[in-house]
C-alpha cells in the first residue's frame, strides 16, 4: 500500500510542478496518461491488497484496522478507474468503512475494559481516523507517515491493536 499511495503522491506533485496552472490535488482523480501509467504499475498490488483485507475482515467482521487499510485502498483504485461513477462508488465504499470502524471504536469504548493493565492501547486505524476523511490541505502523505510511525513505534509491543 505504501508504495502505491507514494507513487501516487508522486504523479501528482509531478504534474503540478509541470503545469503549474493545472493544479492536481489528492482529491482530483488522475489525469488520463497518469491514471494508464499508475494503473499499469500498481493495479495489481492494490488488487491483490484489497481481496486480501476483504478475506480478513471476512474472517473477522469487527477487525478495524483491516478495514481503516480498506479504506485506503479504495481511494487507491479510485484512482485507476475512469469512471465518474466507478469513482464515486469507491470513494462512497471507502467513507463507508470509515463510519464503520468509528462504530466499531465507540462501541469498544462503551465496553467494560477486559484488559487491566495501565496505558492507552493505540491502534493503526485510531491514527488513520484522526485525520478524518481526505480534504484539501490535508494529504495522504500525513497518513503514510503516521502509518509507518505506527509500525516501527507499536509493532513490537504487546498491547499494538
Amino acid at each position: 500500500m505504501t508504495l502505491a499511495f507514494r507513487a501516487n503522491g508522486e504523479l501528482r506533485a509531478l504534474t503540478t510542478a509541470e503545469h503549474v496552472n493545472k493544479q492536481v490535488r489528492d482529491t482530483d482523480p488522475l489525469p488520463p496518461a497518469l491514471r494508464n501509467e499508475y494503473t499499469g504499475k500498481f493495479g495489481p498490488l492494490v488488487e491483490e491488497g484489497i481481496a486480501d483485507l476483504q478475506k480478513a475482515i471476512q474472517i473477522r467482521p469487527d477487525y478495524d484496522d483491516a478495514m481503516a487499510y480498506l479504506n485506503l485502498l479504495y481511494r487507491r483504485k479510485a484512482d485507476m478507474v475512469e469512471s465518474a461513477d466507478e469513482r464515486a462508488a469507491l470513494l462512497k465504499q471507502a467513507d463507508d468503512l470509515v463510519d464503520k470502524v468509528k462504530e466499531i471504536k465507540q462501541k469498544r469504548a462503551e465496553q467494560p475494559s477486559k484488559s487491566a493493565e495501565p496505558g492507552p492501547r493505540i491502534s493503526c486505524s485510531e491514527s488513520v481516523l484522526s485525520l478524518g476523511r481526505p480534504s484539501r490541505g490535508r494529504p495522504f502523505l500525513l497518513l503514510r507517515v503516521l502509518c509507518e510511525l505506527c509500525v516501527k513505534r507499536f509493532s513490537s509491543r504487546k498491547d499494538h491493536v
